[in-house]
């Protein structure tokens, strides 16, 4: 994985709690997948959202739509949508989302320089119990997917 150059632009909306539509100052807008998070499902069409979905989607809406960020892509892309670390204000969104307890620490695709702090991030709002952590139950998305989307 290569990470490119960081560019600006704005955030034209938000999908859900780890995925958004960018457009760069320079070229043509798209959809990006956060980087090294996976936040809890919204509920669309026939499917059920998973508990704290809606929570994540209407915070890194808050956090960043409408709003001047920088992307930096990975290269890397899944399901039509670049894979990207978006910067608001110096702050690392993505690192956030796990912060405030809204997205698990992907760990599955984390490299480094951001897998310590992202797992990190993770277990630390575990511990405090905050958004998801709540529950000592919660499911990742992945499973959650393979038990209520069948």
């Amino acid at each position: 994985m290569a990470f490119e150059k960081a560019v600006e632009g704005r955030v034209l909306y938000v999908s859900d709690g780890d995925t958004l539509v960018f457009k760069p100052d320079k070229g043509h807008q798209y959809r990006c997948r956060l980087y090294g998070i996976d936040a809890p499902e919204t509920a669309h069409e026939s499917k059920v959202g998973q508990p704290f979905g809606r929570e994540a989607s209407n915070t890194l809406s808050h956090l960043v739509n409408n709003m001047r960020v920088e992307v930096i892509r990975t290269g890397e892309k899944t399901y039509n949508r670049e894979v990207c670390v978006v910067i608001h204000s110096g702050t690392d969104i993505n690192l956030k989302m796990i912060k405030s307890g809204l997205a698990w620490a992907y760990r599955k695709h984390l490299k480094e320089p951001f897998r310590k702090a992202y797992i990190k991030a993770e277990e630390e709002a575990r511990k405090k119990g905050v958004g998801l952590w709540v529950d000592g139950d919660a499911i990742s998305p992945a499973e959650f997917k393979r038990e209520y989307w069948k």
